[in-house]
């Protein structure tokens, strides 16, 4: 069985997730991209959103590029008797048009007969992407912060759309 996702959503965020079983024993990921436009991040503050985009997201040239995630093959082991799946998922991320190695350990859980949810965490030095450390009223933010990934896929016989925009 074999699991082939596009997922655009209102936001002109992209989901890719390209998946194979092995069976009983895990998964395979053949591709995942996910790529995530820098004006659709929120905080929930106005301010901290504007100087995160501002401060983080925004190159020296001015233009804010989407940020991408894009990995190859990652075998995903099962969790014996559920339908949860762990990942080391290796790949390169992209932030202000700089790509560099990232890795994201990712838990792929299937919700239903078709239906799957994705999430996983992994560190980011913001000096690899040649992002100064923000900072406000003299407090800096870390060099090395989370980034956070999560996704819905639904299989199909086909790359299908998935979400808002076709």
């Amino acid at each position: 069985m074999s699991l082939r996702v596009l997922c655009i959503d209102d936001d002109s965020r992209l989901y890719q997730l390209l998946a194979s079983y092995l069976g009983p024993n895990g998964v395979t990921l053949e591709r995942l991209v996910a790529q995530v436009p820098a004006r659709t991040f929120a905080t929930g503050m106005a301010v901290r959103d504007e100087h995160l985009r501002r401060l983080v997201f925004t190159a020296a040239n001015g233009d804010a590029p989407d940020l991408r995630f894009e990995a190859d093959k990652a075998d995903c082991a099962s969790r014996q008797g559920s339908q949860e799946f762990t990942c080391a998922v290796a790949g390169n991320l992209t932030i202000r048009g700089i790509a560099r190695p990232f890795q994201i350990n990712l838990k792929v859980k299937q919700v239903g007969s078709v239906s799957f949810k994705a999430a996983g965490e992994g560190v980011v030095k913001l000096s690899d992407y040649e992002i100064p450390q923000p900072s406000q009223l003299g407090v800096k933010v870390a060099d090395e912060v989370k980034l956070r990934l999560d996704l819905g896929a639904k299989q199909s016989a086909q790359t299908s759309a998935y979400g808002g925009k076709p």
